[in-house]
């Protein structure tokens, strides 16, 4: 049988090693058409969807202001 995880340690952890202020979480919601797009898509390339919405954000952030 597997080993349960800890979720209250690994989150206090988390806290210890200041995770909790570095990092913010970011949602939204999406018709489940454009979702499961945008999964395959993300698995087609063997990439992750998280990793495609962070970079669009950095894009986002450093462009230049008109």
């Amino acid at each position: 049988m597997a080993k349960q995880r800890d979720y209250k340690r690994e989150y206090e952890l988390s806290k210890q090693r200041g995770e909790r202020d570095r990092f913010k979480t970011i949602g939204t919601s999406v018709p489940i058409e454009i979702y499961e797009a945008f999964r395959r898509k993300t698995e087609n390339k063997y990439t992750s969807m998280s990793s495609i919405i962070r970079e669009w954000i950095e894009v986002y952030v450093n462009e230049e202001d008109d």
